[in-house]
């Protein structure tokens, strides 16, 4: 059963340690094996720039859990779950050889993740702000999101691409 929560800290805490738990699965397990299933150039570099990025969130997200004097103990999300799970449940109706239409399905739930990221970490900005929370350690949350944003903006670009080479394609 999960531990009541009953102040802003204490939720300030838990996203923390969910983030932590998401950016962890995302180094560790998701994109090294996302970069082994992609073919297009541009996605697989965005990709791998990403797995690079992702861990240093994860040092942020210690550094500012060790700062409050919380364990930097992961907690699991469904979210990240359920995305993954919805990110297999697809592709696995999409026919191997077409692989362009499967970093199609990549890119989106890439995106997705990314949305989902994004959501998380505005939310960890503004109620670290509110809760008073060190500038410093606000800032590297701030930066954690900012290369969410840059991360969606190569997948976005990278997606355009893909669909205008399919359209392209079909067209013929």
């Amino acid at each position: 059963m999960a531990t009541p929560i009953q102040d802003p800290r204490e939720l300030f805490v838990h996203q923390l340690r969910t983030m932590l738990w998401v950016e962890l699965t995302l180094a560790d397990d998701v994109l090294p094996e996302l970069f082994e299933l992609v073919h297009s150039t541009h996605l697989k570099w965005a990709v791998e720039r990403h797995l690079l990025e992702t861990r240093d969130h994860v040092k942020n997200l210690r550094r500012v859990l060790v700062h409050l004097e919380e364990p930097a103990n992961p907690e699991q999300t469904p979210a990240l779950v359920a995305l993954k799970q919805e990110h297999d449940t697809l592709l696995k109706s999409v026919p191997e050889h077409d692989l362009a239409l499967r970093d199609i399905v990549h890119c989106d739930a890439i995106a997705r993740t990314e949305h989902y990221e994004l959501a998380a970490y505005s939310g960890l900005v503004h109620l670290g702000k509110a809760l008073g929370i060190d500038h410093e350690l606000v800032t590297a949350l701030r930066e954690n999101m900012e290369q969410e944003s840059h991360a969606l903006e190569q997948v976005e670009h990278g997606l355009a691409e893909l669909l205008a080479e399919q359209v392209e394609n079909v067209d013929r």
